[in-house]
């Protein structure tokens, strides 16, 4: 008899126990299945537009995370103007973005010249012809003889002029290239060759 009640008594613990462990199993499998799913990593797009190597082809391999800043210096002589450029990329087409500050006003003000659209396969604006044809002008770093700084928030290439004569062929190549893409009033970029000459008669005078 005492046997046969040790036998009821193991097989009651036995069930318990399993019964315990299944809880334990079903109550681990839904801590497991309940914990938070790690989240994905998203990765940032990243562009490897170089301003040193890719300038001058900027309209096909800039991307739309690129923003290219340029800023330009248009005095001459007496007078003083100042003009800055934001270049950027939205599908297949080009934005630039124009304000000008002319030192001659009372209250010099930066002011909106233009914002003009143009689609990549556009062959009229040719700035990046007028940086080829000026690499020589580059110096290593801006100084108080730079014309012109283009920036890209990575990278910086500053182009200085030494004299009056380079300065002002500088100016015209520079004036001719943004006419290509608008010619805005006040004659911002429209010296004539006939004012040019003289400027030059004057200088040499």
């Amino acid at each position: 008899m005492v046997t046969k009640s040790y036998q009821i008594i193991a097989r009651i613990v036995l069930h318990n126990l399993k019964k315990t462990v299944r809880i334990l199993i079903i109550g681990l499998l839904l801590v497991i299945s309940c914990r938070e799913k790690p989240k994905a990593i998203i990765e940032k797009p990243i562009s490897d537009f170089n301003l040193n190597t890719d300038l001058v082809e900027f309209k096909e391999r800039m991307t739309e995370l690129d923003t290219i800043r340029v800023s330009f210096d248009h005095s001459i002589c007496e007078y003083q103007g100042y003009e800055r450029l934001e270049i950027t990329k939205f599908g297949d087409s080009i934005r630039v973005r124009s304000e000008y500050q002319n030192h001659d006003e009372k209250n010099a003000e930066w002011k909106t010249l233009y914002e003009e659209h143009i689609v990549l396969r556009d062959t009229t604006w040719g700035f990046g012809s007028f940086i080829a044809r000026n690499d020589s002008l580059i110096d290593s770093i801006p100084s108080k003889y730079s014309r012109m700084v283009i920036s890209d928030g990575k990278g910086l290439i500053s182009y200085s002029t030494k004299g009056l004569s380079q300065a002002l062929a500088f100016l015209r190549d520079y004036h001719l290239t943004m006419k290509e893409l608008n010619d805005p009033k006040g004659f911002i970029y429209g010296y004539s060759e006939e004012e040019m000459e003289e400027f030059r008669k004057n200088f040499k005078q």
